[in-house]
Protein backbone atom coordinates (compact mmCIF):
# COMPACT_ATOMS: atom_id res chain seq x y z
CA UNK A 1 0.00 0.00 0.00
CA UNK A 2 1.03 3.43 -0.95
CA UNK A 3 1.48 5.58 2.04
CA UNK A 4 -0.44 8.90 1.54
CA UNK A 5 2.96 11.41 1.53
CA UNK A 6 3.80 9.83 -1.67
CA UNK A 7 0.25 9.70 -3.80
CA UNK A 8 0.26 13.48 -2.41
CA UNK A 9 3.98 13.91 -3.84
CA UNK A 10 2.21 12.03 -7.19
CA UNK A 11 -0.96 14.27 -7.11
CA UNK A 12 0.87 17.67 -6.75
CA UNK A 13 3.37 16.38 -9.79
CA UNK A 14 0.07 15.54 -11.96
CA UNK A 15 -1.40 18.38 -11.74
CA UNK A 16 1.84 20.61 -12.13
CA UNK A 17 2.76 18.50 -14.99
CA UNK A 18 -0.77 19.15 -16.19
CA UNK A 19 -0.39 23.05 -16.84
CA UNK A 20 2.83 23.32 -17.40
CA UNK A 21 3.79 20.02 -19.92
CA UNK A 22 2.27 22.31 -22.70
CA UNK A 23 4.29 25.14 -22.21
CA UNK A 24 7.75 22.69 -22.78
CA UNK A 25 8.11 22.19 -19.09
CA UNK A 26 9.17 19.73 -17.36
CA UNK A 27 7.83 18.07 -14.21
CA UNK A 28 9.73 15.59 -11.92
CA UNK A 29 9.58 13.97 -8.25
CA UNK A 30 12.38 14.10 -6.15
CA UNK A 31 14.99 15.42 -8.97
CA UNK A 32 15.86 18.82 -8.09
CA UNK A 33 19.35 18.14 -6.79
CA UNK A 34 20.09 16.24 -10.13
CA UNK A 35 18.43 17.81 -13.20
CA UNK A 36 21.23 18.47 -15.68
CA UNK A 37 20.96 21.52 -18.23
CA UNK A 38 22.97 19.54 -20.62
CA UNK A 39 20.27 16.51 -21.13
CA UNK A 40 17.60 19.13 -22.09
CA UNK A 41 15.89 18.54 -18.79
CA UNK A 42 15.24 22.33 -18.30
CA UNK A 43 13.45 24.26 -17.42
CA UNK A 44 12.43 22.07 -15.08
CA UNK A 45 9.76 21.86 -11.86
CA UNK A 46 10.98 19.29 -9.05
CA UNK A 47 8.11 18.08 -6.82
CA UNK A 48 9.98 16.80 -3.48
CA UNK A 49 9.05 15.58 0.13
CA UNK A 50 9.46 17.65 2.97
CA UNK A 51 9.19 17.62 6.68
CA UNK A 52 5.60 15.51 7.29
CA UNK A 53 4.52 16.58 10.93
CA UNK A 54 1.35 15.89 13.02
CA UNK A 55 -1.11 18.63 13.12
CA UNK A 56 -2.13 21.05 15.63
CA UNK A 57 -4.02 18.77 18.69
CA UNK A 58 -6.80 20.91 18.66
CA UNK A 59 -8.04 20.36 15.59
CA UNK A 60 -9.89 16.88 14.33
CA UNK A 61 -10.38 17.75 10.93
CA UNK A 62 -6.51 16.73 10.17
CA UNK A 63 -3.53 14.65 11.33
CA UNK A 64 -0.88 15.61 9.17
CA UNK A 65 0.56 18.53 7.57
CA UNK A 66 3.00 17.80 4.54
CA UNK A 67 5.37 20.10 3.53
CA UNK A 68 5.89 20.26 -0.45
CA UNK A 69 9.48 21.64 -1.45
CA UNK A 70 8.17 22.54 -5.32
CA UNK A 71 11.61 23.44 -7.39
CA UNK A 72 11.92 25.53 -10.56
CA UNK A 73 15.20 24.98 -12.48
CA UNK A 74 16.55 27.14 -15.39
CA UNK A 75 19.16 27.43 -17.30
CA UNK A 76 19.58 30.48 -19.81
CA UNK A 77 22.17 32.84 -21.23
CA UNK A 78 21.82 35.38 -18.56
CA UNK A 79 21.47 35.90 -14.78
CA UNK A 80 17.99 37.87 -15.75
CA UNK A 81 16.54 35.63 -18.20
CA UNK A 82 17.00 32.65 -15.24
CA UNK A 83 16.13 34.50 -12.73
CA UNK A 84 12.41 35.49 -14.92
CA UNK A 85 12.31 32.23 -15.86
CA UNK A 86 12.26 30.51 -12.09
CA UNK A 87 9.93 33.43 -11.12
CA UNK A 88 7.70 32.57 -13.89
CA UNK A 89 8.01 28.61 -13.19
CA UNK A 90 6.89 29.50 -9.58
CA UNK A 91 3.85 31.39 -10.90
CA UNK A 92 2.56 27.91 -12.86
CA UNK A 93 3.32 25.74 -10.04
CA UNK A 94 1.43 28.08 -7.73
CA UNK A 95 -1.79 28.20 -10.40
CA UNK A 96 -1.99 24.86 -10.39
CA UNK A 97 -1.55 23.92 -6.74
CA UNK A 98 -4.32 26.18 -6.37
CA UNK A 99 -6.74 25.63 -9.04
CA UNK A 100 -7.92 22.14 -6.81
CA UNK A 101 -6.86 22.75 -2.96
CA UNK A 102 -7.47 18.62 -2.98
CA UNK A 103 -4.57 17.79 -5.20
CA UNK A 104 -7.80 15.35 -6.26
CA UNK A 105 -7.17 13.18 -3.51
CA UNK A 106 -10.30 12.64 -0.57
CA UNK A 107 -8.49 13.12 2.36
CA UNK A 108 -6.86 15.98 1.46
CA UNK A 109 -8.52 18.76 3.11
CA UNK A 110 -6.52 21.59 2.02
CA UNK A 111 -2.97 22.60 0.55
CA UNK A 112 -1.51 26.09 1.03
CA UNK A 113 1.48 28.41 0.28
CA UNK A 114 3.92 28.45 3.03
CA UNK A 115 6.49 30.67 1.41
CA UNK A 116 9.48 30.86 -0.86
CA UNK A 117 13.25 30.42 -0.37
CA UNK A 118 15.59 32.63 -1.58
CA UNK A 119 17.16 31.09 -5.03
CA UNK A 120 19.99 29.44 -5.24
CA UNK A 121 23.35 31.66 -6.06
CA UNK A 122 23.77 31.47 -9.52
CA UNK A 123 26.14 28.77 -11.02
CA UNK A 124 27.56 28.34 -14.54
CA UNK A 125 27.32 25.46 -16.97
CA UNK A 126 29.05 26.10 -19.96
CA UNK A 127 27.53 28.90 -21.79
CA UNK A 128 24.53 29.00 -19.37
CA UNK A 129 23.36 30.15 -16.36
CA UNK A 130 21.52 27.86 -13.93
CA UNK A 131 19.38 28.96 -11.14
CA UNK A 132 16.62 27.32 -8.95
CA UNK A 133 13.71 28.46 -6.64
CA UNK A 134 12.19 26.37 -4.28
CA UNK A 135 8.83 27.22 -2.64
CA UNK A 136 6.83 25.35 0.18
CA UNK A 137 3.45 24.13 0.13
CA UNK A 138 1.65 22.62 3.25
CA UNK A 139 -0.65 19.88 2.43
CA UNK A 140 -3.22 19.26 5.41
CA UNK A 141 -4.50 15.84 5.13
CA UNK A 142 -6.26 13.05 6.75
CA UNK A 143 -4.36 9.75 7.88
CA UNK A 144 -5.92 6.65 7.87
CA UNK A 145 -5.64 4.76 11.33
CA UNK A 146 -4.57 1.79 9.21
CA UNK A 147 -1.76 3.82 7.32
CA UNK A 148 1.46 1.31 7.71
CA UNK A 149 3.41 4.30 7.85
CA UNK A 150 1.62 6.63 9.92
Amino acid sequence: MTHRAAAIIDAAAALIRARVEPLGIHVYTHRRHSLNPGQDEMPAISVDMGEDIPGPESTSSFDSLLNLEITGVAALPTEPEVTAEIIRLREEAHIALRADVTLGLPYVVNTLYGGAARPTETESEGELVVRALTSVWIVYYQMSKTDPGG
